[in-house]
């Protein structure tokens, strides 16, 4: 073997002892045990780093959303009959003025309640009248208690059953037309988004929803261990803070509801889209050049004047910028690596051994 054959293996073997002295200088990597690397092993690598942000929220996965109303929000309209025929006269989630014609309907269901209701206010107007001429011949002492009792009770049950009926005809409007198909119109009690309800074989169905604009929210089921520290949900630039959780688990998830969207974006009931859950947590955020992976586990690279010293870290989130990583030691203030941390990893990986 020539000169220069000898001298090239003896570099090789230099250089493969330098690099095994610089593993054994970083591996095993432990949690309670400071690791570090000389900066002088990255040569002419140009370093740069940034300082750590403490923080208290961070984002979850993406999910889907929904834009709903909280149990309750909405004003049902509810027919004291079943229809045999309803046409909906507005798009299903159309957000209508007060008053608006949203649906009419036919059929004899129709017909029995409206001659019912005309037969209740003939019977109600009776009661009223009789209610009047026997209060002062009562107060007179004129009339029994007895009967004075059985006069009272009559009036107030009719006119609470005229009240529910003349509720009903604020919004029911009854069309004069054929008698052979008689037909009502249904009006929207107030504005909202209407939304019309699934057919029911019910007595008093509920026809439609009607939704404030100003109660649409954001809806999510989160993973049910983390619906308590739920903060906030985010689409876009879209962000609002949780106003509401469901204590009922689904199956492995909760359902929580943000404050009301306002002029966030605009919406309708039932609106399907990707957001974003905001969750509390005590942790860091840094740069995503930052992380950098070995031996199946995440690391940071801090900075120490002469050395590099490598922390391991649980990686808990992330955005399209930063990780939010937690880690036994207190990172507040440390400046962590961004530049450079590809070769660190190919050193530590073993890449640079030739």
């Amino acid at each position: 073997m020539s000169n220069l054959g000898s001298y090239a293996l003896l570099l090789r073997f230099l250089a493969a002892q330098a690099f095994a002295v610089l593993i054994l200088a970083v591996a095993p990597v432990s949690a309670t045990q400071a690791q570090t690397v000389s900066r002088a092993s990255l040569g002419e690598l140009v370093l740069e780093f940034a300082t750590i942000e403490a923080v208290s929220a961070r984002p979850g996965a993406s999910r889907l959303m929904e834009v709903a109303t909280l149990p309750g929000d909405g004003l049902a309209m509810q027919l004291p009959f079943a229809p045999n025929r309803l046409e909906q006269l507005v798009d299903d989630g159309a957000l209508v003025a007060a008053d608006t014609a949203v649906a009419r309907i036919y059929g004899p269901e129709l017909e029995h309640w409206v001659l019912a209701a005309r037969l209740l206010k003939e019977r109600f107007e009776d009661a009223r009248k009789r209610y009047e001429r026997n209060e002062r011949l009562y107060e007179q002492q004129g009339l029994s208690a007895d009967k004075w009792q059985l006069i009272l009770d009559r009036y107030h049950t009719l006119k609470v059953e005229q009240q529910h009926t003349e509720h009903v005809l604020s919004w029911l409007t009854v069309e004069e037309g054929d008698a052979h198909e008689p037909t009502a119109i249904l009006r929207a009690p107030e504005v909202g988004h209407v939304m019309f309800a699934a057919s029911s074989h019910e007595a008093e169905p509920i026809i439609a929803y009607f939704v404030p604009p100003q109660s649409l929210r954001f809806s999510m089921q989160v993973p049910r261990e983390y619906a308590d520290s739920a903060l906030a949900m985010a689409s876009d630039d879209c962000e609002l803070p949780v106003a509401r959780r469901d204590g009922r688990v689904n199956g492995y998830s909760r359902r929580v509801w943000s404050e009301p969207l306002g002029d966030c974006l605009p919406a309708q009931p039932g609106l399907r889209l990707s957001g974003v859950p905001v969750y509390g947590f005590d942790g860091y955020a840094v740069p995503r050049d930052a992380v950098l992976s070995y031996r199946g586990e995440t690391y940071l690279a801090l900075e120490l004047p002469s050395e590099l010293e490598l922390v391991p870290v649980v990686v808990a989130g992330e955005d399209h910028l930063r990780f939010f990583v937690s880690a036994e030691k207190d990172l507040r203030g440390a400046r962590v690596l961004v530049r450079s941390n590809s070769a660190l990893q190919g050193l530590l990986l073993g890449l640079g051994q030739d």
